[in-house]
């Protein structure tokens, strides 16, 4: 399923449709590390931008009638912040897909960028950062960042995950989470929080937005900033 309703940039408010969240601030992001599907909680900093982002929605009269996230536990955890604050009076669980995950970094995941820069080159990590279809070499079978090393992923084939990604391929499952998942909830009038990652909440801004990748690869996804379209 493609786009087939227009959302747009819009402020904050109780006509907004659809908000896109980046989880606060992780360990690794704190450290400039690739962190990839290494499974990374928030520092008491991600924690305050979560509260801080809960905050500012409620201020806006927002509130949502569904959400999703990536399984992993940044996302998660910010999820949770802003919804216990929004409905203080009713769980609202959302629902989680590893297709909203952020991207694999395969053999990057760990490194710091100075590292990444050290071992391949300051072109090479530009490249591995920007290029759409720049993938590092996956981690092998059964590595600790594997997929399969996770029980939260036993129920999926190994071969439909991936263990190293380009942000062409992260994308791609993007695209058909929001065709299977987002979009049909969008167009039944609900009102949508997704809270995500760096490379998959761009994604989702490129489809929405018709971006090109040249302008999306380089676009600053902030820690637990709101994106909103109404």
């Amino acid at each position: 399923m493609e786009n087939p309703i227009t959302l747009t940039p819009a402020p904050l408010g109780s006509q907004t449709k659809l908000v896109l969240l980046r989880h606060g601030e992780s360990e690794w992001n704190a450290s400039s590390r690739f962190t990839g599907w290494a499974d990374i909680d928030l520092t008491p900093q991600g924690m305050i931008q979560a509260q801080i982002a809960a905050k500012m929605l409620r201020h806006a009269q927002w509130t949502f009638d569904c959400g999703f996230s990536s399984i992993l536990t940044r996302a998660l955890r910010t999820y949770w912040v802003v919804a216990r604050h929004l409905h203080p009076d009713r769980e609202r669980p959302p629902v989680t897909d590893w297709r909203l995950n952020e991207r694999h970094y395969g053999i990057l995941t760990g490194m710091t960028k100075a590292e990444v820069s050290a071992e391949y080159g300051p072109l090479q990590l530009t490249n591995f950062r920007f290029n759409a279809d720049a993938r590092p070499e996956p981690v092998p079978l059964k590595h600790q960042y594997s997929p399969e090393s996770d029980p939260r992923y036993s129920r999926f084939a190994p071969q439909s995950l991936p263990r190293g990604e380009s942000i062409g391929d992260a994308a791609i499952r993007v695209r058909a989470a929001w065709s299977d998942l987002i979009l049909p909830r969008v167009l039944a009038g609900n009102r949508v929080l997704v809270c995500g990652h760096g490379t998959t909440l761009r994604s989702l801004i490129q489809i929405i937005e018709g971006l090109p990748d040249e302008v999306v690869t380089r676009m600053k996804i902030p820690n637990a900033e709101p994106v909103a379209y109404g």
